[in-house]
């Protein structure tokens, strides 16, 4: 909208608040001091090692270059969210609550968690904090009618005040949580095979 002022805008960091150039830079290091362990701990050259670290950075990198497109637009009228699966955009007159739980407890604790609702209490869009930095979270906070700032709460708490605003995997972190372990069982251990493979 040609009069729609422009209010803030934010891109989306990474842990810590951290830039992606300075992610990917880490991810880099953490591979290729991968690089380095592996011919000591299997018959392997140092260019096999490393060739196969620069490989699985580079794909990590990929991914993390896609994911920073991310970013936050907040106008007098709408609320901007993009990402590598396209725009999503909220009216700010249909924004009714943002809650945000500053941490939300699920088996551990999430840095922070922000959601706007719309009426009848479904979330209109929703995100834990540590992607955004602490002053886009404060606007976000001011996008809406009403506001509820919880400092600390368990997740199943937040679900039985807010049903439907946290998903499945915050919601019923437990399953979530075994889930989420043997999947990664299975691909540690395909990919683990692979490399032994290729090592051979």
């Amino acid at each position: 909208m040609p009069n729609d002022r422009l209010l803030h805008e934010a891109p989306r960091v990474f842990a810590r608040g951290k830039g992606v150039w300075r992610t990917i830079a880490e991810v880099y290091s953490y591979f290729f001091v991968a690089g380095l362990v592996l011919p000591l701990v299997r018959d392997a050259s140092f260019a096999l090692s490393f060739a196969i670290a620069a490989v699985c950075a580079t794909g990590f990198a990929a991914v993390l270059l896609v994911v920073s497109l991310g970013s936050i637009q907040i106008t007098q009228d709408e609320v901007r969210v993009r990402s590598w699966r396209g725009t999503a955009v909220v009216r700010r007159s249909h924004i009714d609550e943002v809650v945000h739980v500053k941490d939300l407890i699920v088996m551990g604790t999430v840095e922070g968690y922000v959601a706007l609702l719309d009426r009848d209490g479904r979330p209109l869009w929703r995100s834990v904090t540590n992607y955004w930095r602490p002053e886009t979270v404060k606007a976000l906070v001011g996008a809406g009618r009403r506001r509820s700032v919880v400092g600390t709460m368990p997740a199943q708490e937040a679900a039985q005040r807010w049903p439907g605003m946290l998903p499945w995997s915050l919601a019923n972190a437990t399953k979530a949580f075994m889930t989420t372990v043997v999947l990664g069982l299975v691909v540690v251990t395909l990919g683990l095979t692979v490399l032994l493979l290729v090592v051979d």
